[in-house]
This record gives structure tokens, sequence and C-alpha cells, in this order.
């Protein structure tokens, strides 16, 4: 490595520094950091293979609007493209925990239900799994800083949507 390499290397570093002592994006990055870091816990701790947190986000909201929506609807109430709403119905689908049929002739609109196996599946992460992990997760907060952090998280949430919307 050039001297000369090293040197905007160091640069950014310092610039990377500076950056993180504003409480704004040192926040913001460990709130990505700790989802990731979160993400790969609960993925390991429960060996899921299969189905990734935005498949299970998936199953649930599907769960939660009585088993059947339509893609663009999934979409909107995920806050995903149409393109990643699309690429997650067909890995769900590849591993039978979905069904897709097109709504009437139009190739664009698909209507997406749940299957036994997927609600099988979402049942049994949904129940058991996320009692322990979320004690054991929130377990280091006391119940005013959970009751503080879940508001602070749907405002942020909701924030985030709009700013979304507005893409």
């Amino acid at each position: 490595m050039t001297q000369s390499f090293q040197e905007k290397i160091a640069g950014v570093a310092n610039d990377l520094r500076t950056q993180f002592r504003d409480l704004n994006i040192d926040t913001f990055f460990k709130l990505f950091d700790t989802s990731d870091t979160l993400e790969r816990y609960y993925e390991q701790k429960f060996h899921i293979k299969t189905i990734s947190r935005a498949g299970f986000i998936f199953l649930n909201t599907l769960i939660l609007c009585g088993g059947t929506m339509q893609q663009t609807e999934i979409g909107n109430a995920m806050s995903r493209s149409r393109h990643a709403t699309s690429k997650l119905i067909s890995t769900l689908e590849k591993h039978g925990f979905v069904v897709s049929n097109q709504v009437g002739g139009d190739r664009r609109k698909k209507e997406v239900s749940i299957t036994i196996r997927g609600l099988t599946t979402a049942k049994r992460h949904n129940t058991l799994t996320r009692q322990r992990v979320s004690r054991e997760v929130l377990g280091a907060l006391s119940e005013a800083e959970i009751k503080s952090l879940n508001q602070s998280l749907a405002i942020i949430k909701k924030h985030v949507n709009v700013l979304y919307d507005k893409l």
C-alpha cells in the first residue's frame, strides 16, 4: 500500500470519527448495527435457514390480513419495492410457505396466500421463540426503558415510512 493511499485511508477514518461524535449519526448506526446483530443472533439461535426476517414479516402480514393479499398490498404494508416483494414471494413459494395466483388475466397482479406449512412455521416461531428471545435480548433493560424504546422505535418507523412514501 502506498503512502498516499494510507493517507487517504487515514483521512476517511478521521472523517468517520468526526461523524460518530454527532449523536444523530452515532445513534443511527447503532440502531442499524443492532438490527443486523439481532437478526444474526435470531437466525443462529434457531437455526433458521429457509426464511429471512423479511419472510417472517411477510407471513405475519398475511396472517394478520386474513391469509390472502395482493402483492401490491403486501409491498405497501411492508414498505418494500415491487421487485423486492416479488423476489420474497418467489423465495417463500419455493419453500412452500405461500402460493400465488394471477388476478384475472393481468400478469402484473398477483394474489398471495399463506399455506399450511407457512402458517405452521410462522406460529412455531412467533409464539415461544419470540417470547424467549425478547426476554433474553431485552433483559438488559428495565420495563420503563423497554416502554421508552418501544415508543421511540414506533415513532422512527412511522417517520421512515413517510420518508419512504416520498421516494
